[in-house]
């Protein structure tokens, strides 16, 4: 059967342990047709190897940039974010938040295929309840959710994924980012302040 396989030096592992063991233990509790699967986990002396669900479309990323440059149409849109919520949805019933979703971590099955993709990378995912309060900043800077950059000392909870998926269902239809600026401090007042246009073409 073929598969994908993440290899991972154990050098590397040493400076983040921690954050390898964490997106271990999310991707072998997972299981969903909206999550890029893990198959097994192997090491040898010099590596660990994730064996994962092979996805032959590549990233949503690339697909946007490449074929669709300046969006897609309002109907695949919406195949794809629907696609996009299930997972969501999964993941939070599992008391889990991505923390990090974007077009990088999200995967297609085939290249002839618009619209099935799935969630892949756990790499910042945390199991979420009500004693284990989030309040580390983390994410990607522009599909970071104004409550991680706020840090509230009553942290945040999964409502942070579902703002990711806004900025993603933006960046679907027109091409290019709702937040966008060069000076890091001030695009994360421009998301804090939830300040963006949609130009109508």
């Amino acid at each position: 059967e073929p598969c994908a396989v993440k290899a991972i030096m154990k050098k590397d592992v040493q400076k983040s342990g921690e954050l390898l063991k964490r997106e271990v233990g999310v991707a072998q509790q997972v299981k969903s047709d909206y999550i890029v699967n893990m198959k097994d986990i192997f090491e040898d002396d010099n590596y660990v190897y994730l064996v994962m669900e092979l996805m032959s479309g590549g990233e949503l990323f690339n697909r946007i940039s490449t074929m669709y440059p300046h969006g897609y149409s309002e109907g695949v849109a919406a195949q794809v974010v629907r696609r996009l919520l299930l997972g969501v949805r999964y993941l939070h019933e599992q008391n889990i938040v991505h923390r990090d979703l974007k077009p990088e971590n999200m995967m297609y099955v085939s290249t002839a295929d618009d619209v099935t993709l799935k969630i892949s990378d756990f790499g910042l995912a945390r199991v979420y309840t009500a004693e284990n309060v989030m309040k580390t900043a983390c994410g990607s800077p522009s599909y970071v959710a104004p409550e991680i950059l706020k840090q509230s000392p009553e942290g945040y909870g999964p409502a942070v994924d579902m703002w990711s998926v806004g900025i993603i269902s933006y960046v679907l239809l027109c091409g290019f980012m709702p937040f966008s600026h060069s000076h890091m401090p001030t695009l994360f007042e421009l998301i804090k302040a939830g300040r963006y246009r949609f130009p109508a073409p």
